[in-house]
């Protein structure tokens, strides 16, 4: 029966790719589904409207909806929006793009394997944890999520207008009775998002400290990446820390998801201190980043210590260095390092 489920998510998935939900339903037309028989609530977003990915995204909660909306906002970077809550996912993927998990995943469980050109993605990730095939609990709630997504589009039932009514989102509660599903669609008041976690304090004593350093006539670029490294099934982020100036990465140190605010400024402030490739002590004149994590977090301390902080989209050099991390391939026991859908 647990196999069943497997098999039956390739054959829905088969099914969302046919009749084409995007068509419909934009990226950024978030809805939930709520599963009602395991009190499960997910909210959606269906790629594809833009032509440039298909497929399903479906992240856990309130955390999860925060996450999605603020993606289609741009006010959070992907390396935090799948860590922010129980993330799985459907897209379309080369088979030689796959990775061996994966692979072995779809040859399976897949009914037409081999068959269907691209291949089936189908992956699972908890918080800071690495990307797996859906196990059997997973396997099950995206295949009654998407279920609810095939009927929803066969019915005409989604009116992506109406999705968002005020400060209330549309939620389609999935009811199972034996062989029979009922959906039932509802309005729910969205949870506001808590921005403490946002701030971030420095003690005083460490302002005044670093307020005495001399001023450096450069610019760092700061990055935290996740997905370059597994431990023990583990995803660390990957602090980085290069000197525009010098041409020089200055530190490279993992830390882990749940404490990565702390963690980035430790490594900062010994940065500052001197900790660095080139033993130098002082302040740069600007810091930018591709992580707006890091940009939120850190841009208010900065500022008090006379550091222009920048968000930006793309860091040429901290590319480099994450696809010069991709050029190793993992251990031939170690299928933890894995591309992110």
């Amino acid at each position: 029966m647990k196999d069943n489920f497997h098999k039956q998510l390739f054959l829905i998935s088969e099914e969302l790719f046919r009749i084409k939900p995007w068509d419909t339903v934009d990226n950024e037309n978030i809805f939930g589904i709520c599963l009602k028989n395991s009190d499960l609530l997910y909210f959606i977003s269906i790629m594809g409207s833009s032509g440039m990915e298909y497929g399903v995204i479906l992240m856990q909660d309130w955390k999860g909806y925060h996450a999605l909306a603020n993606t289609s906002t741009s006010d959070i970077d992907h390396d935090t929006m799948v860590n922010a809550s129980h993330f799985l996912s459907l897209s379309l993927c080369r088979r030689d793009e796959l990775p061996g998990g994966f692979a072995a995943y779809n040859k399976k469980y897949a009914v037409n394997f081999g068959k269907t050109k691209p291949f089936y993605w189908i992956a699972a990730k908890e918080p800071g944890k690495v990307f797996h095939p859906p196990k059997d609990s997973e396997a099950e709630i995206i295949y009654f999520c998407l279920n609810a997504i095939v009927e929803l589009t066969r019915k005409n039932m989604f009116q992506p207008e109406g999705f968002i009514r005020g400060n209330e989102i549309k939620i389609f509660d999935v009811t199972r009775d034996n062989e029979t599903v009922k959906i039932t669609g509802r309005y729910e008041r969205i949870k506001t998002f808590d921005a403490s976690d946002l701030i971030f304090k420095v003690g005083e004593k460490t302002l005044s400290q670093l307020k005495l350093l001399p001023r450096l006539p450069t610019v760092y670029t700061m990055a935290a990446p996740s997905g370059l490294i597994a431990i023990r099934q583990t995803m660390p982020r990957v602090v980085i820390i290069h000197d525009d100036l010098a041409g020089v990465i200055l530190v490279m140190q993992a830390v882990s998801e749940k404490r990565v605010k702390e963690e980035a400024f430790r490594i900062l402030k010994e940065v500052f201190l001197g900790k660095n490739f080139l033993k130098v002590k002082g302040l740069p004149r600007e810091i930018r980043t591709d992580s707006r994590l890091l940009y939120d977090v850190f841009k208010q301390t900065l500022a008090s210590l006379g550091i222009r902080m920048i968000c930006v989209e793309f860091i040429s050099k901290i590319e480099e260095i994450v696809k010069g991390f991709h050029q190793f391939p993992p251990r031939p026991d170690d299928k933890s390092r894995i591309s992110k859908p």
